[in-house]
């Protein structure tokens, strides 16, 4: 039996919801797990319809917020176009003139929209909303609202500077991190399937989650590009980043795969010193040479470029961050880098496809699961734990430590598999000496160490995630089947840590 629409805007709203709330799910749970996207559609009345409703919300029954709360939507506009720089703008041609106004009309209804939501003192804790640029249906501007988990963006390394400015009238949005940059383009996504005949009438969400990813990529990377030179944008230089670093991690050198660090930044960066400046530039399309240009990156030096061309070899000094226009691209491996600000981890990039920075365990959070899986261990080894966890982040390469009430018996079922010790009690210091080779670390709750370099055994099983490296599913295969209490803490490469309890050890909550 169909439902009644009673605030009717066209008769496949609901399923142009649902489509594309499922869709949204799909897309940031490969950001980040936690993310639960909660998706409506608002529709302001903007042709003169007597029997229309002014304004009308989907869901229209048991939603947090009310129809009615947006009939003054029209009114309220007026206001936010006023306070528009580029309203003082004149253009010379008539056409020109009626997109611009048109421009700022749904740019206005979009503010109005947002001032309702915020005020809203229905509005769920927590949530944040984020709004696409209305588009007409059936006399309505029609936006389609997004709510995500505070907590899950605040975790993330933000940017500060969302607006690069082109003059004193104009100016464009750039994204602050990647979540931004995947709001606005699933933003965008949605309204471009909006502006198709009958919306919502066919089970497609337009573009699919790796492509969504793939272009907030670019963008994120577009932004970046304009920070560092504004005038590079004006020809569309910046849009060559994110494609150019793919291909560059994908070439080899003499067989071998690239390593290195790229920075990011205007010519004469006053954060720079210059080790190396070439007479002429190199494109940045030029792969194959910057590749072999890599090779040259060591340590302490990087490739100096914007978002056309390579200038040199320089080292960086005293960058503080606050202008955010400096920025490194860590290159880890084949087709895989990193983009950075100020130590700060903004992007993964494996094979093409953008992810986050695996967050870093909230200390206290840390210290609550060690004393619920090791129960009644003393509150001077979990301080011991602790500081060897934090200790072991720091380092620059990844690890994997092993913590079991079983910890010597392993070390003799796996001596074959490892190199196994005399117990010895660990410091800070100590594992800093013993985790540069590869395999795991295995001690006790106590923090005494019975092996290193650890290769770990164990079933495949599907609670391993195939955007992870070895180590992270090789710590999955060996810690699920275990009866006994244990840990494991598996530090990536490119910065966090991922915590893996056997699921007999689980709390409510799942973690």
């Amino acid at each position: 039996m169909a439902r009644f629409i009673d605030h009717f805007i066209w008769g496949y709203q609901e399923n142009f919801r649902v489509i594309h709330e499922t869709h949204a799910k799909s897309l940031f749970q490969l950001l980040d797990k936690r993310l639960e996207p909660k998706v409506f559609l608002v529709g302001v009345l903007v042709d003169d319809y007597d029997d229309r409703y002014p304004a009308c919300v989907e869901p229209e029954n048991n939603f947090w917020i009310l129809s009615e709360s947006f009939n003054n939507i029209l009114e309220q506009s007026k206001h936010f176009v006023k306070t528009y720089p580029e309203s003082n703008i004149l253009q010379s041609h008539h056409l020109a003139q009626q997109w611009q106004d048109e421009c700022l009309f749904k740019r206005s209804i979009r503010d109005a929209l947002y001032a309702v939501i915020n005020q809203s003192p229905q509005r769920p804790g927590g949530i944040r909303y984020y709004l696409s640029y209305p588009v007409k249906i059936n006399g309505y501007m029609v936006s389609l609202a997004i709510g995500l988990q505070e907590i899950v963006i605040q975790a993330y390394h933000n940017l500060l500077i969302s607006q690069v400015n082109i003059h004193e009238y104009r100016s464009f949005k750039v994204p602050t991190s990647l979540i931004d940059a995947v709001i606005d383009k699933y933003l965008e996504n949605a309204a471009e399937e909006l502006l198709k005949p009958d919306p919502g009438c066919d089970l497609s969400g337009g573009k699919s989650p790796d492509e969504i990813l793939r272009s907030a990529g670019n963008y994120l990377m577009g932004g970046i590009g304009a920070k560092v030179d504004i005038f590079m944008n004006q020809e569309g230089y910046e849009y060559l980043l994110f494609d150019a670093i793919n291909k560059i991690t994908s070439l080899k050198y003499e067989q071998a795969v690239s390593y290195g660090k790229l920075v990011l930044a205007k010519k004469e960066h006053p954060s720079l010193k210059k080790t190396l400046t070439f007479s002429d530039p190199i494109a940045i399309k030029n792969h194959r040479a910057v590749r072999k240009l890599l090779e040259l990156a060591s340590k302490d030096l990087a490739i100096h470029m914007n978002a056309k061309e390579i200038w040199g070899l320089v080292s960086v000094e005293n960058y503080s961050g606050d202008a955010e226009d400096l920025y490194e691209v860590v290159i880890l491996g084949y087709h895989y880098w990193t983009l950075n600000h100020a130590g700060n981890i903004l992007m993964r990039v494996q094979n093409g496809l953008p992810s986050l920075p695996i967050p870093i365990v909230d200390e206290n959070q840390l210290r609550t699961d060690i004393s619920r899986i090791f129960n009644n261990i003393a509150c001077e080894n979990v301080e011991l734990l602790i500081s060897l966890i934090l200790s072991a982040e720091k380092e620059k390469h990844g690890t994997t430590l092993i913590i079991s009430h079983n910890a010597e018996k392993e070390s003799q079922r796996l001596n074959n598999h490892a190199f196994t010790l005399h117990p010895v009690s660990l410091t800070p210091e100590l594992l800093k000496q013993l985790t540069p080779i590869d395999g795991a670390v295995l001690l006790t709750p106590d923090g005494t160490c019975h092996a290193i370099g650890v290769i770990l055994d164990g079933l495949a099983t599907e609670k391993g995630d195939k955007t992870r490296g070895a180590r992270y599913n090789s710590a999955v295969r060996y810690i699920n089947p275990q009866k006994t209490p244990c840990m494991a803490i598996v530090f990536s490469v490119d910065g966090g840590i991922s915590i893996i309890i056997p699921d007999l050890y689980k709390d409510a909550t799942g973690s």
